[in-house]
Order: C-alpha cells, then sequence, then structure tokens
C-alpha cells in the first residue's frame, strides 16, 4: 500500500493489488468496463462514520457512498477520479468538512516483465558479481517505475526508483533472487495489477576440479575422487574405444552422485577414458578431471580370441548350434 497525507486528519491508502478489471482501461471514464477499488485510511477519533466522494475527472455522475468504517470497496467504472473523504462526528452525526480531493487513476494497468525472464540463470565473474539486465514494458503516464529485489538471504528489498523502463543492476552470485516492478503517476498512487514476481538464479564462482585416484589395474571395477569443497553432487562419465580405433563412445553416463566414488561392473578389454566434475545448484560446475588406461586382455582372452579367429566353427564355440 502507498500512503498519502491528506488534510482533516485523513490518511488515504491506495491498495495496489485490489483492480479486478480484466482488460486495459480508457481514458477519463468508461461507463462499459469497471473495476473493484479498494481504500483503507486512517481512523479518525470520535468519528462514527465516513463518508467518499468519487468525482469523474471529465464527465460522469460522481460516485458518494456512506461508509460505517474507514474501508471502501465498490466496483466503478473505470478512469480518473478526484477522491476525497469525510468523517461523522459520533455526537451529533454531523458530517466534518471534505478533505483535499486527490487524483486517483483507476486503471488497473499492468506491467509485463520482460527480462530477466522467469528462472533464468546468470553467472558471476570472477569477483562473484555480474550485471543484471531488467525491463519490462512502458506505462503511460507513469513518472517512476519502482524495481524491487530480493534474494534469499535478506529479508527486505532492494529497491531501484527509476524513470526509464529498463535498468542494469549489479548482483553477487551463489543466490537465488525474485522481483517485480511497480510504477508511480503524478499523484504518486499506482493502482494497477502486481503480476507474481519473476525467479532467477545467479551462480557463484567456480567449483574446484575434482581429483581421480589413480585406477587399479587389471580389473577396473571402482572410481573414487577427492571430494570439492561446496560441491553438491557429480557428474561422472566413462568412454571407451577399441585397442584399434580411434573415436570414443559413451559407455557409462551418472549424472548428480552424491558420494565421490563408484562402483561398476568389470571392463572388457580396450581403452578407457574417465571423467568427473563438481556440481552445485549455487555455483558453476567445476572443470573435468579426466584419466586415460588400457585394460589388456589377459592370456586367457588372449588364447581364446586367436582359437575363435582361426576356428570360428570349433564345437566349443557357444555361439554356434
Amino acid at each position: 500500500m502507498i500512503l498519502l497525507g491528506l488534510p482533516v486528519l485523513i490518511c488515504l491508502f491506495i491498495t495496489q493489488a485490489a483492480a479486478t478489471a480484466q482488460t486495459k482501461m480508457p481514458s477519463p471514464v468508461s461507463s462499459q468496463q469497471k473495476a473493484v477499488f479498494d481504500l483503507d485510511w486512517d481512523v479518525v477519533p470520535d468519528a462514527s462514520g465516513y463518508e467518499i466522494e468519487l468525482v469523474p475527472a471529465v464527465g460522469g455522475k460522481p460516485i458518494r457512498s456512506a461508509c460505517p468504517t474507514n474501508k471502501f470497496s465498490a466496483e466503478v467504472p473505470v478512469g480518473i477520479y478526484k477522491v476525497k473523504i469525510r468523517s461523522k462526528e459520533s455526537s451529533t452525526g454531523i458530517y466534518g468538512v471534505w478533505s483535499s480531493p486527490i487524483e486517483v487513476d483507476v486503471a488497473a494497468k499492468t506491467i509485463a516483465q520482460i527480462l530477466p525472464k522467469d528462472n533464468s540463470e546468470f553467472l558471476t565473474e570472477k569477483n562473484n558479481f555480474t550485471s543484471v539486465n531488467f525491463q519490462w514494458t512502458p506505462v503511460s503516464g507513469a513518472t517512476w517505475y519502482l524495481l524491487k529485489i530480493w534474494s534469499t538471504d535478506e529479508t527486505k528489498a532492494k529497491t531501484f526508483k527509476v524513470k526509464r523502463s529498463k535498468v542494469s543492476v549489479r548482483l553477487s552470485g551463489s543466490k537465488d533472487y525474485s522481483w517485480e516492478v511497480t510504477f508511480e503517476t503524478p499523484s504518486t498512487i499506482s493502482y494497477q495489477y502486481l503480476t507474481p514476481r519473476r525467479k532467477f538464479l545467479v551462480k557463484g564462482p567456480q567449483l574446484g576440479q575434482p581429483m581421480l585416484d589413480a585406477i587399479e589395474l587389471p580389473e577396473v571395477t571402482r572410481a573414487s575422487w577427492a571430494n570439492v569443497a561446496g560441491a553438491e553432487n557429480y557428474n561422472f562419465k566413462i568412454s571407451h574405444r577399441s585397442l584399434d580405433e580411434t573415436e570414443w563412445r559413451d559407455l557409462l553416463n551418472k549424472p548428480k552422485l552424491q558420494e565421490n566414488k563408484i562402483n561398476f561392473p568389470k571392463l572388457r578389454p580396450g581403452v578407457y577414458r574417465v571423467e568427473v566434475s563438481a556440481i552445485s545448484r549455487l555455483r558453476q560446475e567445476s572443470t573435468s578431471d579426466s584419466i586415460e588406461f588400457t585394460v589388456k586382455p589377459t592370456r586367457e582372452e588372449i588364447i581364446e580370441t586367436l582359437r575363435l579367429a582361426l576356428h570360428p566353427s570349433h564345437p566349443l564355440d557357444s555361439s554356434k548350434k
């Protein structure tokens, strides 16, 4: 809500999210399109009630209503109004003088957020900061825009008051953010739809590289590596090629491993490459560490390979029936 100081002991609050019209509003007043207009103001001592008057800025019939409390809610034709309020004295039942009128644009205007897009991700530089560009659709008649940015480690939003419908803000990394933007008119009242806050992530510095432990030959059935500070998971991959080939083929992909080790079936003879990188939702993925090694065939495997090559139809060949 935006607090507006008024004479005659009255302060008026405009609830920004109160408008319920579903279309853009013409000016000054449309008798066809309407919006729910909600007002709250400070209680006046010894007042038993209030009276509010909304006078269309150009043409149209004034709207006057008695209010038993310091609140008013009604569906009114959209447009620009002069609004004033007066209180009723409890002892005499007589209304006092009107407050000074203020101009209210019951327009239910909506700012369309353009950048950053919802759930966007940004990478920081070496100093853990990056510049994020914010942009939204301009609103006719707006004098100022109020950009509010929240982060996960702060309860209060950072607020930026700008004249243009775009601005660049420098933000620190390793944080989730959300943002919204509102506007002010010459009367300082911004009566509009508030769209849901958009979210984005600024990733912190790159994680350190995990260092693979030595591969134990000849029977390779596991791999392990040193834990990395700040890592939440690890991406692990094994690639393979035959002894007489040069093209690598992916053999095993294990993303988001929680432990710093993995067991796998015994590897057949060939050339292998294992790779591992550290990952975290709030940090940039590390560079990969990799080791290449060769699993040589055993004497028995060599003999069996030669036998099958020389005697493909041998009765002991289980592949033949």
